[in-house]
């Protein structure tokens, strides 16, 4: 089943969310939130450990990626991240005053590629407060025929199933 739902040869998506800061340390960071980053880096560290001349960092950067392979499609990165943090808004509010928080995105196709984001997690991120960093690498005009520089597509790559069930929207508080 997973390779009916990996996207074709020659595409690839990642997904993390990744929170800077210049006064928080990434303990406080993680305590704040209660999830542990992948990767950090603290606040005045070496950009380059191996090179004791090189800069030091001005902010800490916290990490968490979705931990799914780069052959899955990006809105599949979004969901896992987006689930991570269900219930986390409170939390995600105490870090937005000394925090920049966002879910950051790659995508990268060797021909034509695009992904659809489904409105429903569109929305969820939206209620989450979070700004999305899309960092796309598209082919070079060299990479790619001309008929797909100059003619655009009418259909989006197909999918076999969509990458979570819809859910309905939560009904409105009884009055």
């Amino acid at each position: 089943m997973k390779d009916s739902l990996a996207m074709p040869d020659g595409k690839w998506s990642a997904g993390s969310l990744r929170i800077a800061s210049r006064t928080m340390s990434v303990g406080d960071i993680s305590e704040v939130l209660g999830i542990e980053p992948d990767r950090s880096y603290e606040r005045g560290s070496l950009i380059s450990p191996r090179d004791p001349d090189s800069r030091r960092r001005d902010s800490t950067v916290w990490i968490r990626t979705s931990g799914l392979a780069n052959d899955r499609w990006l809105d599949e990165h979004l969901a896992v991240l987006v689930r991570l943090l269900d219930g986390r808004q409170e939390a995600l509010g105490r870090l937005a005053g000394d925090c920049e928080v966002d879910l950051f995105l790659g995508f990268g196709s060797e021909s034509q590629g695009g992904c659809v984001l489904p409105a429903a997690l569109l929305k969820e991120i939206g209620l989450l407060g979070i700004d999305v960093v899309l960092d796309l690498y598209p082919p070079s005009p060299d990479d790619a025929e001309e008929d797909y520089l100059f003619t655009p597509s009418s259909t989006p790559t197909p999918r076999s199933d969509p990458p979570h069930p819809p859910t309905d929207p939560p009904a409105p508080p009884a009055h």
